[in-house]
């Protein structure tokens, strides 16, 4: 019986993190309308994951190249940045993955000026494409992007003092990559 009351705390903490959606109440002063707005309850957690070695951190919805990731690469589970979507959305486009093997550098982006200026440089766009807003509508929060030494290792956060962080630390700021939902583990249904 003594180990009944943490196994019950592991248990819903475990169901509350695997079942997180977004609350179905709108943002003060907005709200949602199906013609304008992807269905929050389909969002999905964007993990955001770091190899020390390169240094690089990469952004990921797909749980199966997460374990895959951490099993063969070296990769640690940082955090979960937002909530994203894995297919085209009301409003939502694209969140481009560029990647340069060559200079072990990557990054995302919804500018298509800036992918396509990537790609004559040398870097390929990624099939893991993730949707996000790129204006701040439908419970939107900015999704601020800090980028590090030769695109190695770009930031991605919804947390202005953790990005306020990352520039402090010499990391340019690259201001709003888009819009995202916010995670919210208080929120889990």
């Amino acid at each position: 019986m003594k180990y009944l009351l943490p196994a019950i705390l592991v248990l819903s903490t475990t169901v509350c993190f695997t079942s997180a959606t977004l609350s179905s109440e709108p943002a003060p002063a907005e709200a949602r309308s199906a013609k304008t707005c992807g269905d929050p309850t389909t969002a999905l957690p964007l993990y955001r994951m770091f190899q020390a070695t390169v240094p690089a951190r990469a952004y990921e919805i797909d749980a199966s190249i997460i374990t895959a990731n951490i099993a063969k690469s070296g990769w640690a589970l940082e955090t979960v940045s937002a909530m994203a979507f894995a297919s085209q959305k009301e409003s939502t486009v694209p969140f481009y993955h560029l990647t340069n093997s060559a200079l072990r550098a990557n990054f995302w982006t919804i500018n298509t000026t800036e992918r396509d200026t990537a790609v004559r440089a040398g870097y390929t766009v990624g099939a893991d494409l993730t949707y996000i807003y790129p204006t701040q509508i439908c419970g939107s929060v900015p999704f601020y992007r800090a980028s590090g030494s030769a695109n190695r290792d770009n930031v991605y956060t919804t947390s202005e003092a953790e990005y306020l962080q990352f520039v402090g630390q010499g990391f340019l700021d690259m201001g709003v990559a888009g819009y995202v939902l916010p995670f919210n583990a208080i929120q889990c249904a």
